[in-house]
């Protein structure tokens, strides 16, 4: 079985064209979607009790509620979603990002955290919500990344 000229050269000119697609040069994220994305997946961590994506998101110097250091919070936090075997579920139905310099931002959010496995908040089972929080952060650029330079919180919404 040959092919043809007209097959081979249908052929090429298509995995040109996938190949030129799948290597062309994708637009830079916006600062403000790179904080929503690292929002995200300190969200998409917390759920899947992996602490150290949060802990590395947070800038060496970080400032917590009441002083706390990087290493306390991140004790607080492993607590919070490894204390139980159930499944930790977070929502953050609103946050409004604040780019306040070339290197700085701010983030101010809702946070609602349940134990159950749902993937909206309508869906979750009555009694399952188990804290809700505003959660405040600065943030600074590290070596050309997002980090988190402090927080603060207020429990209930």
């Amino acid at each position: 079985m040959t092919l043809s000229a007209r097959t081979v050269a249908i052929a090429t000119a298509a995995i040109a064209v996938l190949l030129t697609l799948w290597l062309w040069p994708k637009p830079a994220l916006t600062d403000e979607d790179q904080i929503r994305a690292l929002v995200a997946s300190c969200v998409r961590a917390a759920e899947d009790k992996d602490v150290s994506v949060i802990a590395d998101a947070m800038t060496d110097g970080f400032q917590g509620p009441s002083g706390a250091g990087r290493d306390e919070v991140k004790r607080l936090i492993a607590f919070q979603v490894l204390r139980d075997k159930e499944s930790v579920a977070v929502f953050n139905p609103s946050l409004t990002v604040d780019l306040t310099g070339p290197d700085t931002a701010s983030v101010r959010g809702k946070f609602v955290f349940a134990r159950a496995k749902a993937e909206s908040f309508n869906q979750l089972p009555e009694g399952s919500v188990v804290n809700a929080y505003e959660i405040g952060a600065g943030l600074k650029k590290v070596d050309g990344k997002w980090r988190f330079a402090s927080a603060t919180y207020q429990q209930g919404l």
